[in-house]
């Protein structure tokens, strides 16, 4: 239950070219943590390789509006 261990399995995931995976460990760490701005700037870049258009805006403006 701790959202930092999500991320960093997201980060793991990602790296290991797991992409789906990785968008689910950042899910699972912004529903831990709505406030985490990386998790939701790294799931935009996720949704946005992946052709989610809506889901990348979405997550792009999250992540503005948590770093001002």
């Amino acid at each position: 239950a701790d959202p930092l261990l999500h991320f960093n399995l997201g980060v793991a995931l990602e790296d290991l070219g797991l992409l789906d995976e990785a968008i689910e460990a950042y899910e699972q760490c912004m529903a831990l943590a709505p406030d985490m701005a990386d998790a939701h700037h790294n799931a935009a870049r996720l949704h946005e390789l992946r052709g989610n258009r809506q889901q990348a805006i979405r997550h792009f403006n999250e992540y503005r509006r948590l770093r001002r």
